[in-house]
């Protein structure tokens, strides 16, 4: 019998035996007298290949074996020494795989406070730590991603301008030069329309691979935009060393590419800016080269020109397509068309993404990546993003009047829009003006909108507070920091078409974006979905729902409604 303590009452020890056996866990105890076993349950004799009547009375080197005896034996020593003992072992491949488990050594004392024996409690951690090493991996893959373009390899903008940043200071303390090359591909749009966009993107990264093997170890080359690179050279020592950079890159990307069995050939236009001359912050410098990449575009192309303050910052080329762009305003010219949502293992109708076109005069269609960086860039995007989101709501409302079942409203908000205080008042009065309920309605921001934003967890709370959902649309593709997904109230995150469309291990870039989401437990959706096979790989793998040409291409509201939508009960 064994005494229970204060109940007075007294518990049969073969019930004890019998809890330890049923426990998933190794349990035994040794005397500190020659570390002999006193009790071991059936799961220590047997991971130890013993049964459990021929481990008692046995030592612990008897039993463990003398390798094995060697590695613990300073734990044991701790523990007879009155420590409390906690670590990890990693066990040999077996018929079951390696293992990893989890040994805690406790010490045993008699009334006067002597150690006279230790528990021994070993439990099995394998799947947990395998589990513990994928969150740990997507984490990094992610991190790599947010610095990283998909396509190239190369670094992104947000990754450039931290290494400028330092490049630059690293300068002003030695009394240094640096340079900035915008580098801008020619008539690269020909290429997309000709020979379409795998094509394109093969040319993409043969001159990524050409323009980083042309530059020194100290330099950076990073991809910025569709055809849009950025070289940073550090000590340059006088103009013509970046004189001299700019003509091998032109002659390197002029070289003839093979393009699936035919060549192909690209020039580009460079643009350069001087530090400290033209600038000593790294936005100043960027924008410099880039009106100096304009004025070498207007010089005849694949050439190169330097920054003088005559050039203005919007370059002839960008004020052109600036009063463009603003006519396209007043004239209502931006419409929006409306792509499905889905849910993978269904492939019900989860969402609807409002997208923003311009529809020229003749009936043509522009697509964003044509006007949405301008837009931004003059601030019109703020006006037009209004209209387009009080557009939306009006027609989920019209959809919902018809009789129809509307599933949730997906909206994008840009950056500039997000950082205006007026944004939350806004969308409130959007919403009632609109009959649209905040629960149907989610806003989709890029990563760089949360970190570039003053008060962003203020202004979530308040969107939140409506009932609005908030996605992280193309994650991945921006900031290099993930401490938001933690501290910001996010429903859901958008997988880039990007990682879908590349070879190799982009999609295991895609993988870990599904594992990082589940991890938080938030919703993934995937953009840009187009073959069945990507459906049912993305499924596999724990995505939600998914977006693209394979479930419906973007079209207007009355096409939408008679494509997707069903009457709602009862209507």
């Amino acid at each position: 019998m064994v005494d229970s303590g204060a109940s007075g009452k007294a518990v049969d020890a073969s019930l004890l035996f019998a809890l330890a056996d049923a426990v998933p866990a190794a349990i035994a105890y040794f005397e500190s007298a020659g570390l002999t076993c006193v009790f071991a349950n059936r799961e220590y004799a047997q991971s130890n290949g013993w049964r459990a009547s021929e481990v008692v009375g046995k030592t612990v080197r008897e039993i463990i074996g003398e390798a094995a005896w060697i590695a613990i034996e300073d734990h044991v020593r701790r523990v007879l020494g009155g420590e409390t003992v906690r670590y990890t072992r990693e066990l040999k491949a077996g018929e079951g795989g390696a293992r990893i488990i989890e040994v805690h050594l406790v010490p045993r004392r008699d009334v006067e406070g002597a150690v006279v024996g230790a528990f021994v409690l070993i439990t099995d951690i394998t799947r947990h730590h395998a589990a513990e090493q994928a969150v740990r991996q997507a984490h990094a893959d992610i991190e790599h991603l947010a610095r990283h373009d998909a396509l190239t390899g190369l670094p992104n903008r947000a990754f450039l301008n931290e290494r400028v940043a330092d490049m630059l200071s690293l300068a002003k303390r030695h009394g240094e030069s640096a340079a900035i090359l915008f580098v801008d591909l020619d008539n690269f749009k020909s290429i997309n329309d000709s020979l379409g966009h795998h094509a394109g993107d093969e040319v993409l990264k043969e001159v990524a691979l050409r323009l980083r093997e042309t530059l020194r170890d100290i330099d950076m080359v990073a991809r910025v935009g569709g055809d849009e690179f950025l070289v940073a050279l550090a000590d340059v020592g006088a103009p013509g060393d970046a004189t001299r950079v700019a003509n091998k890159l032109l002659a390197s990307v002029s070289a003839p590419l093979a393009v699936d069995g035919q060549s192909v050939y690209v020039t580009t236009s460079i643009g350069i800016s001087l530090y400290p001359r033209d600038g000593e912050a790294p936005d100043a410098l960027i924008r410099a080269a880039d009106a100096a990449m304009y004025a070498a575009k207007q010089s005849g192309r694949n050439n190169f020109h330097f920054y003088s303050p005559s050039l203005s910052p919007a370059s002839n080329l960008s004020a052109a397509r600036q009063a463009t762009l603003r006519e396209a305003a007043l004239r209502d010219e931006f419409v929006l068309l409306y792509q499905p949502q889905v849910d993978l293992a269904t492939r019900g109708l989860t969402g609807v993404e409002a997208l923003l076109r311009w529809k020229r005069a003749d009936g043509s269609l522009v697509g964003p990546a044509e006007f949405l960086e301008l837009a931004e860039a003059r601030g019109m995007i703020v006006a037009i993003g209004r209209r387009a989101l009080a557009d939306a709501c009006r027609q989920h409302r019209a959809w919902r009047e018809a009789g129809y079942a509307v599933p949730t409203l997906a909206v994008n908000v840009s950056a500039l829009q997000f950082r205006r205080d007026a944004l939350i008042g806004e969308i409130a009065h959007t919403l009632t003006e609109s009959g649209t309920a905040g629960a149907d309605l989610e806003l989709e921001l890029t990563e760089s909108s949360l970190m570039d934003a003053a008060a962003a967890g203020e202004k979530l709370a308040a969107l939140r507070a409506l009932g609005v959902r908030i996605a992280i649309d193309d994650f991945g593709t921006g900031y290099s920091s993930l401490s938001y997904l933690h501290r910001y109230p996010i429903d859901k995150l958008k997988i880039d078409r990007s990682f879908l469309h590349q070879e190799g291990g982009d999609m295991a870039i895609a993988i870990a974006v599904i594992r990082l989401a589940k991890a938080l437990n938030l919703k993934v959706l995937a953009e840009g979905v187009e073959a069945e096979a990507q459906a049912r790989f993305l499924m596999e793998q724990g995505c939600d729902e998914a977006q693209g040409y394979l479930f419906g291409a973007p079209v207007d509201a009355q096409e939408f409604a008679a494509r997707h939508l069903v009457r709602a009960p009862g209507r």
